[in-house]
This record gives structure tokens, sequence and C-alpha cells, in this order.
């Protein structure tokens, strides 16, 4: 963890610490989770200027509770640190967000300087999953 953090890059995961699939390959709690925090976006970007990090990885659990997936909150969190933090370069580990393009634009458009998406670990994880990725490159 200090290698990271002595050379200004850190981690952060958001909406919350229970996520809504049940991959073989994670480590983190499935189950129904928590309303997600407004004051998430903002705390990160806070944290972010407090270590005075030079690039922040952002990634999520899934959130196939809520309408929109988490987008909005993607896109609000990527705001946020852009505006308290404009010198910080962001990257961002997405989820599928089930193949919604609209969604997946919805992260584009607040313009983080790096996405990307993972879908092979899942698929091979998870039974009943088509191998069919679910998102497209752009």
């Amino acid at each position: 963890m200090g290698e990271c953090w002595g050379k200004g890059t850190a981690t952060f995961m958001i909406g919350g610490e229970i996520c809504t699939r049940s991959c073989k390959f994670c480590n983190t709690q499935t189950g129904r989770p928590l309303p997600l925090d407004p004051e998430e976006p903002t705390h990160v970007a806070e944290s972010i200027q407090l270590m005075k990090l030079s690039h922040a990885v952002i990634t999520s659990v899934d959130r196939d509770d809520l309408n929109d997936l988490g987008a909005a909150h993607w896109a609000k969190t990527i705001s946020e640190i852009k505006r308290l933090n404009p010198e910080t370069t962001s990257e961002v580990l997405i989820p599928d967000f089930q193949g919604r393009s609209e969604l997946i634009q919805l992260v584009i458009d607040a313009k983080p300087d790096i996405i990307s998406h993972i879908w092979k670990p899942y698929a091979a994880s998870v039974p009943w999953y088509e191998v069919q990725p679910t998102m497209q490159p752009v």
C-alpha cells in the first residue's frame, strides 16, 4: 500500500461494501447493499486532495439493485474528483452496466482520463453468464 501512495496513486472502491453479484474471483461481500451515500463522491475527491494524489483509480461493487446501476454515482464521483483535483488523472474500472450504452455514455461524458472494464474473469466464473461481452469497444 505504501508503495503506491508513495508514488502518488491510490485506489478507491465506491458504491458501498456489498455487491449484488457473486463472482468467484472476487472477495467482496455479496448481498443486499445499503443505499448509496450521496456524499461519497465529495468524500472521495476530498481524500484524493488530502493525500495529494497525482493519479486515482476508482472501482466499485456492482449495483444491480439501482435503476441506473450506479452510473450517475460514478459520473458524480468523476466530476467531483475533477472539480477538487484538476491536476489528478482519474482511471475508472467500471462495471458492465448490463450493457446499457446510455449508462456507459453517462460515465464517458464525465470525462475520466482512463476507462477500463474487465469481463472475462466474470464470464469464466459464473456458469449462467453468457460469454458475450456486454460492452463494445468505444
